[in-house]
């Protein structure tokens, strides 16, 4: 079973309202979770949006990033072009060993997908609607739950390979907070 870590950088939280501007996707093994190899990441293009018509918040922030800078690029590809490229990463496969999705908050890139990319978001899912997730978050609130110090973003890149890299030493951080601390600390 393949774990395909996730990110959507966008114009919004609204999936409806907002349209995705990054992703980058990374597979590990299920079992081998945090040995992640990138396999592809993808910037679409603002337009017809202007950066003006952005909230000053998502507008500063990737600004900073350079994201808008490199989706106003001539590597910017459509929305429909990502998704045929990713579906040709993510397979079709039988319920036991369907893909998971995996990443921080991942519901967000969920939505986004369903949304922008229904046909990438059913390879993921098990019923309508229903999808496995591996979600970092999840597990950070659970180990802080049980005492672990919280473990703060170190930069905020707000790109979409960087956040995934981030996911990814989070959750190897809990993991090892688990097997030492953590196991011993549990009430």
């Amino acid at each position: 079973m393949k774990l395909f870590w996730l990110d959507f950088e966008s114009t919004g939280l609204d999936p409806h309202k907002d349209k995705p501007l990054e992703i980058a996707v990374s597979v590990a093994d299920f079992y081998d979770p945090f040995n992640a190899t990138p396999v592809y990441q993808a910037v679409m293009p603002l337009a017809p949006w202007l950066p003006s018509d952005l909230r000053p918040v998502v507008q500063e922030m990737h600004t900073k990033s350079g994201l808008l800078v490199d989706c106003a690029s001539w590597q910017a590809k459509q929305v429909d072009q990502v998704e045929d490229e990713l579906l040709r990463i993510v397979p079709v496969c039988p319920r036991d060993v369907m893909p998971v999705m995996g990443g921080s908050s991942i519901r967000f890139d969920y939505a986004f997908m369903k949304v922008h990319m229904p046909r990438l978001a059913a390879r993921f899912e098990f019923r309508e609607n229903d999808v496995r997730t591996y979600d970092v978050s999840e597990l950070k609130r659970f180990c802080q739950s049980w005492g672990m110090p919280k473990l703060e973003k170190k930069v905020e890149a707000h790109r979409a390979a960087s956040d995934i890299l981030e996911s990814i030493d989070h959750g190897k951080q809990c993991l090892e907070w688990l097997r030492t601390t953590g196991a011993g600390a549990m009430r």
